[in-house]
């Protein structure tokens, strides 16, 4: 088994989460920010535009054929390459990066306005 690139720590049952087996508490659950979709839609019968607002979410992923040549078993295969979180509202991916600039933006522009969810 290779050994890890330095200065990163090495994968233990200690330090590993399994995906979709985190426990968060109540209160975590009901703080938390509901995200909702960015990805901007375009009516066909207008130049409106208007921001998706979904907040429904699937995995999506690509799929590739790989030959038996290139296969490293020797019998062809499909990979699977996860690429995000696909909205079902307007069928776009779901870019987390963007949301997170953009509430982080909005958090800015509030700080100490009657607007501030802090209190402060």
């Amino acid at each position: 088994m290779p050994k890890p690139p330095p200065n990163v720590p090495p994968i233990t049952p200690s330090n590993m989460i399994p995906p979709g087996q985190v426990n968060f508490s109540k209160e975590a659950i009901n703080s938390a920010i509901e995200m909702k979709c960015l990805n901007e839609i375009k009516f066909n019968d207008s130049d409106e535009i208007k921001i998706c607002g979904g907040q429904i979410f699937v995995e999506a992923a690509r799929l590739r054929y790989i030959s038996p040549i290139m296969s490293p078993t020797g019998q062809q295969t499909v990979a699977t390459i996860n690429v995000g979180k696909l909205c079902i509202t307007c069928g776009k991916i779901f870019q987390p990066d963007e949301w997170l600039k953009k509430h982080h933006e909005e958090e800015k522009a509030t700080k100490g306005t009657i607007l501030d969810k802090s209190g402060k």
